[in-house]
Protein backbone atom coordinates (compact mmCIF):
# COMPACT_ATOMS: atom_id res chain seq x y z
CA UNK A 1 0.00 0.00 0.00
CA UNK A 2 1.19 3.14 -1.30
CA UNK A 3 1.55 5.98 1.50
CA UNK A 4 -1.10 8.04 0.27
CA UNK A 5 -3.06 5.09 0.20
CA UNK A 6 -2.87 4.45 3.56
CA UNK A 7 -3.64 8.06 4.53
CA UNK A 8 -6.79 7.69 2.55
CA UNK A 9 -7.87 4.54 4.07
CA UNK A 10 -7.54 5.76 7.37
CA UNK A 11 -9.59 8.80 6.90
CA UNK A 12 -11.98 6.62 5.55
CA UNK A 13 -11.93 4.31 8.40
CA UNK A 14 -12.11 7.52 10.86
CA UNK A 15 -15.25 8.80 8.91
CA UNK A 16 -16.71 5.20 9.19
CA UNK A 17 -15.92 5.09 12.97
CA UNK A 18 -17.66 8.74 13.11
CA UNK A 19 -20.77 7.33 11.07
CA UNK A 20 -21.42 4.34 13.47
CA UNK A 21 -20.44 6.23 16.91
CA UNK A 22 -23.28 8.97 15.40
CA UNK A 23 -25.72 6.06 14.58
CA UNK A 24 -25.23 4.36 17.91
CA UNK A 25 -25.80 7.64 19.61
CA UNK A 26 -28.91 8.37 17.56
CA UNK A 27 -30.45 4.92 18.11
CA UNK A 28 -29.34 4.86 22.03
CA UNK A 29 -31.41 8.22 22.21
CA UNK A 30 -34.06 7.20 20.02
CA UNK A 31 -34.69 3.74 22.54
CA UNK A 32 -34.16 5.72 25.56
CA UNK A 33 -36.96 8.26 24.79
CA UNK A 34 -39.27 5.21 23.44
CA UNK A 35 -38.83 3.31 26.45
CA UNK A 36 -37.19 4.98 29.07
CA UNK A 37 -39.62 3.54 32.15
CA UNK A 38 -38.52 0.16 30.66
CA UNK A 39 -34.64 0.46 30.03
CA UNK A 40 -34.27 1.28 34.24
CA UNK A 41 -35.70 -2.09 34.74
CA UNK A 42 -32.72 -3.92 32.87
CA UNK A 43 -31.62 -4.12 36.46
CA UNK A 44 -33.92 -6.58 37.46
CA UNK A 45 -31.52 -9.05 34.99
CA UNK A 46 -28.74 -8.95 37.83
CA UNK A 47 -25.30 -7.66 37.09
CA UNK A 48 -25.55 -8.09 33.25
CA UNK A 49 -28.37 -6.12 33.15
CA UNK A 50 -26.86 -3.45 35.47
CA UNK A 51 -23.83 -3.16 32.75
CA UNK A 52 -26.39 -3.32 29.59
CA UNK A 53 -28.30 0.06 31.30
CA UNK A 54 -24.91 1.73 32.13
CA UNK A 55 -24.11 1.05 28.61
CA UNK A 56 -27.01 2.07 27.47
CA UNK A 57 -26.37 5.80 29.98
CA UNK A 58 -23.03 6.21 28.93
CA UNK A 59 -23.66 5.67 25.06
CA UNK A 60 -25.62 9.24 24.97
CA UNK A 61 -23.60 11.91 24.93
CA UNK A 62 -24.88 14.88 26.89
CA UNK A 63 -27.85 13.10 26.90
CA UNK A 64 -29.70 12.15 30.23
CA UNK A 65 -30.12 8.63 31.07
CA UNK A 66 -31.35 6.84 33.57
CA UNK A 67 -28.10 4.81 35.42
CA UNK A 68 -27.45 6.44 38.35
CA UNK A 69 -30.94 5.22 39.59
CA UNK A 70 -30.13 1.77 38.54
CA UNK A 71 -26.56 1.71 40.38
CA UNK A 72 -28.51 2.81 43.05
CA UNK A 73 -31.80 0.18 43.15
CA UNK A 74 -29.40 -2.52 41.98
CA UNK A 75 -26.70 -1.40 44.84
CA UNK A 76 -29.31 -1.72 47.68
CA UNK A 77 -30.62 -5.45 46.41
CA UNK A 78 -26.74 -7.06 45.53
CA UNK A 79 -23.40 -6.61 46.01
CA UNK A 80 -22.33 -3.10 46.11
CA UNK A 81 -18.56 -3.94 44.55
CA UNK A 82 -19.89 -6.16 41.90
CA UNK A 83 -22.75 -3.84 40.84
CA UNK A 84 -20.49 -0.91 41.09
CA UNK A 85 -17.67 -3.02 38.65
CA UNK A 86 -20.41 -4.16 36.46
CA UNK A 87 -21.95 -0.69 35.51
CA UNK A 88 -18.30 0.51 35.63
CA UNK A 89 -17.48 -1.89 32.69
CA UNK A 90 -20.96 -1.42 31.04
CA UNK A 91 -20.27 2.44 30.98
CA UNK A 92 -16.86 2.53 29.48
CA UNK A 93 -17.71 0.59 26.36
CA UNK A 94 -21.17 2.72 26.23
CA UNK A 95 -18.12 5.72 26.51
CA UNK A 96 -17.24 4.91 23.39
CA UNK A 97 -19.59 6.38 21.20
CA UNK A 98 -18.53 9.70 21.87
CA UNK A 99 -15.12 8.54 21.64
CA UNK A 100 -16.21 7.05 17.37
CA UNK A 101 -17.79 10.42 17.59
CA UNK A 102 -14.65 12.14 18.67
CA UNK A 103 -12.18 10.10 15.83
CA UNK A 104 -14.52 10.83 13.20
CA UNK A 105 -14.86 14.50 14.03
CA UNK A 106 -11.03 15.07 13.97
CA UNK A 107 -11.01 13.44 10.40
CA UNK A 108 -13.97 15.86 8.97
CA UNK A 109 -12.44 18.94 10.54
CA UNK A 110 -8.26 17.89 9.48
CA UNK A 111 -6.91 19.14 13.06
CA UNK A 112 -3.81 17.71 12.30
CA UNK A 113 -2.59 21.16 10.26
CA UNK A 114 -3.00 23.60 13.69
CA UNK A 115 0.11 24.28 15.87
CA UNK A 116 -2.88 23.89 19.29
CA UNK A 117 -3.94 20.28 17.76
CA UNK A 118 -0.26 19.00 17.85
CA UNK A 119 0.47 20.72 21.45
CA UNK A 120 -2.98 19.41 22.84
CA UNK A 121 -1.80 15.80 21.39
CA UNK A 122 1.55 16.06 22.77
CA UNK A 123 -0.18 16.62 26.39
CA UNK A 124 -2.80 13.99 25.65
CA UNK A 125 -0.05 11.65 24.87
CA UNK A 126 1.82 12.30 28.12
CA UNK A 127 -1.45 13.05 30.60
CA UNK A 128 -4.55 11.43 29.27
CA UNK A 129 -4.65 8.45 31.17
CA UNK A 130 -4.68 10.44 34.11
CA UNK A 131 -6.63 12.51 33.12
CA UNK A 132 -9.63 10.32 32.05
CA UNK A 133 -9.50 8.26 35.16
CA UNK A 134 -9.78 11.11 37.28
CA UNK A 135 -12.84 12.66 35.10
CA UNK A 136 -14.86 9.28 34.65
CA UNK A 137 -14.18 9.04 38.56
CA UNK A 138 -16.13 11.72 39.54
CA UNK A 139 -19.87 12.23 38.52
CA UNK A 140 -18.98 14.62 35.32
CA UNK A 141 -21.49 15.61 32.91
CA UNK A 142 -18.69 17.14 31.20
CA UNK A 143 -17.09 13.78 30.64
CA UNK A 144 -18.69 13.61 27.63
CA UNK A 145 -16.37 16.03 25.95
CA UNK A 146 -13.12 14.00 27.18
CA UNK A 147 -14.36 10.83 25.02
CA UNK A 148 -14.57 13.46 21.77
CA UNK A 149 -11.30 14.69 22.67
CA UNK A 150 -9.66 11.23 22.71
CA UNK A 151 -11.33 10.26 19.76
CA UNK A 152 -10.20 13.43 17.52
CA UNK A 153 -6.43 13.08 19.18
CA UNK A 154 -6.23 8.99 17.74
CA UNK A 155 -5.48 8.45 21.79
CA UNK A 156 -5.38 4.84 21.88
CA UNK A 157 -8.74 3.34 22.29
CA UNK A 158 -7.92 0.19 24.73
CA UNK A 159 -6.09 3.08 26.97
CA UNK A 160 -9.14 4.97 26.89
CA UNK A 161 -11.39 1.81 27.65
CA UNK A 162 -9.77 0.68 30.11
CA UNK A 163 -9.49 4.90 31.97
CA UNK A 164 -12.67 4.76 31.71
CA UNK A 165 -13.42 1.32 33.17
CA UNK A 166 -11.59 1.55 35.99
CA UNK A 167 -12.88 5.31 37.02
CA UNK A 168 -16.68 4.73 36.59
CA UNK A 169 -16.02 1.61 38.64
CA UNK A 170 -14.81 3.62 41.00
CA UNK A 171 -17.53 6.00 40.92
CA UNK A 172 -20.34 3.09 40.65
CA UNK A 173 -18.83 0.99 43.81
CA UNK A 174 -18.87 4.48 46.11
CA UNK A 175 -22.50 5.17 44.82
CA UNK A 176 -23.64 1.74 45.05
CA UNK A 177 -22.21 0.71 48.75
CA UNK A 178 -23.77 4.47 49.35
CA UNK A 179 -26.92 3.12 48.97
CA UNK A 180 -26.49 -0.07 50.60
CA UNK A 181 -25.23 1.31 53.93
CA UNK A 182 -28.31 4.13 53.50
CA UNK A 183 -30.84 1.27 53.03
CA UNK A 184 -29.41 -0.93 55.96
CA UNK A 185 -29.25 2.02 58.28
CA UNK A 186 -33.08 3.05 57.19
CA UNK A 187 -33.58 -0.28 57.55
CA UNK A 188 -31.95 -0.59 61.28
CA UNK A 189 -34.11 2.26 62.66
Amino acid sequence: MQPEDAGTHLATMRKLAAGVGLLLLLSVAALIALHGRDIASLAAFGYPGVAILMFLSSSTVIFPAPGFAGVLAAGMIWNPVLVGVFAGVGSATGELSGYLLGMGGGAVLDLKESGRWRQLHRWVERNAFLAILALATVPNPLFDIMGLLAGSLSYPVRRFWVACAIGNSLKYVGLALLADSTAAWWLSR
